[in-house]
């Protein structure tokens, strides 16, 4: 067509087609599913077509007018995109949260059986799935500490710190085996 060939001469004809095309493909797009790559993809056609049209005629209020337009929906789309994201990955946060904390209940019971290492492994596995769980962290520095693992459980009960500094029971654990470990000056920390 007219569009793409270089010996369109009449601007006219040529704002028209661009004009008729960015409507078409404007609707086209609005009638696509909210989020969908075809919406998208139509919009972004549409508003190039209308910026064309803005370019070859600048006062042309009815093309930029339409591109405010056009411009509006792509934000919603992009909108629409961002918070779909936002709930998968609450919801994905939410579900690994919910497993991790599934684990850590079971460090718990293993913990209360005696079952050291089981402890250890279970609270391990809970922070695969979710490394914010503080909780699980720190139930498994009181493994590694009864454990005699007195790096271990320092690394733990520090790591619980930076991210709770006023746990009582991370100071007491990494002030334990600090102690244990033959660091009385830091044990004090």
């Amino acid at each position: 067509g007219c569009l793409g060939h270089a010996g369109a001469a009449d601007m006219s004809k040529r704002v028209k087609a661009l004009f008729r095309r960015a409507e078409a493909r404007e609707g086209l797009g609005l009638a696509e599913a909210a989020g969908s790559a075809k919406r998208v993809e139509l919009l972004t056609g549409a508003g190039l077509d209308l910026e064309a049209v803005c370019k070859l005629e600048p006062k042309n209020d009815v093309a930029r007018n339409r591109l405010r337009t056009v411009s509006a929906a792509m934000a919603a789309v992009a909108d629409a995109t961002d918070a779909a994201a936002a709930a998968a990955t609450r919801a994905a946060e939410l579900g690994a949260f919910k497993e991790s904390d599934a684990k850590k209940a079971a460090g718990s019971e293993k913990m209360k059986a005696d079952d050291l290492e089981g402890a250890v492994a279970d609270y391990t596995a809970a922070l695969e799935l979710w490394d914010g769980n503080v909780a699980a962290r720190n139930n498994r520095a009181l493994a590694r500490l009864k454990l005699e693992d007195f790096d271990g459980a320092v690394a733990d009960a520090s790591a619980v710190l930076v991210k709770e500094p006023a746990n009582l029971k991370a100071l007491y654990r990494r002030g334990v085996a600090r102690r244990a470990a033959g660091d009385l000056a830091g044990s004090l920390d």
